[in-house]
């Protein structure tokens, strides 16, 4: 089995996560979990989660793009120093990355999907998720969105009609209909055999576990055919 660590800021207690990947380590099991960055800054701590059997993080980087992530209060980020230094690292290790991404922020264009596919591509993430912008009431993205107009409805999810991919609100350089086409595209592009094979040979080279590289090859031909699918629902 493989286990999913649900936990946000699994380092944001070192000591804690000491002893845990230590007893973690007497499992003998597979596990994931979401991080950020910043754990790398410890790479004592970053070989002891892969020795206890870390197989891949989840990280969300929601953009590569410098304007958007001041807009999202995650440019502090960019103060961890080199990002590609610093995912070579995790994957150094032995540890894969599931890279997430958020689109539909105010610098986001057709070129932004573009450089993002490029920087996953470049690293050879070992899966991707491409999602759009949601205005979640309470939050200050809402608000501000209501205010200057942008909302297509203020109550968009209870909108009849209202599926999986619906765009709620009016991008700043993208239409509603560009931006939910681009992010079925470029997941698209990312899924393509060509690049999961390229991807597959990579994985293997970084870990010979027989599991995680199964569930590689199974994931990423399911999303090659399901990609789009939820769209609708």
């Amino acid at each position: 089995k493989i286990f999913f660590l649900v936990d946000d800021s699994i380092f944001s207690d070192k000591k804690f996560a000491r002893e845990l990947f230590t007893e973690l380590k007497k499992l003998n099991i597979i596990w994931t979990t979401q991080i950020t960055l910043d754990i790398v800054k410890d790479e004592e701590l970053l070989q002891l989660m892969k020795d206890s059997g870390c197989e891949m993080v989840l990280i969300g980087f929601e953009s590569i793009t410098e304007g958007n992530l001041k807009q999202m209060n995650k440019e502090w980020t960019q103060r961890l120093g080199e990002r590609d230094e610093l995912i070579e690292k995790i994957h150094k290790v032995g540890i894969s990355i599931y890279a997430s991404f958020v689109f539909g922020f105010d610098y986001d264009n057709e070129e932004s999907f573009k450089k993002t596919l490029e920087f996953c591509e470049k690293h050879q993430f070992f899966i991707t998720a491409y999602n759009h912008l949601l205005t979640f009431p309470n939050t200050k993205t809402y608000d501000d969105f209501k205010e200057s107009g942008r909302l297509l409805t203020d109550k968009w999810w209870l909108q009849e009609g209202y599926t999986f991919g619906t765009i709620s609100f009016i991008p700043n350089l993208l239409t509603p209909e560009e931006l939910k086409e681009y992010c079925k595209a470029y997941k698209k592009k990312f899924f393509t055999f060509k690049s999961t094979i390229k991807r597959g040979r990579t994985l293997f080279k970084r870990t010979k576990n027989f599991m995680i590289n199964f569930a590689f090859w199974f994931m990423n031909i399911l999303f090659h055919f399901e990609v789009d699918k939820r769209s609708g629902i």
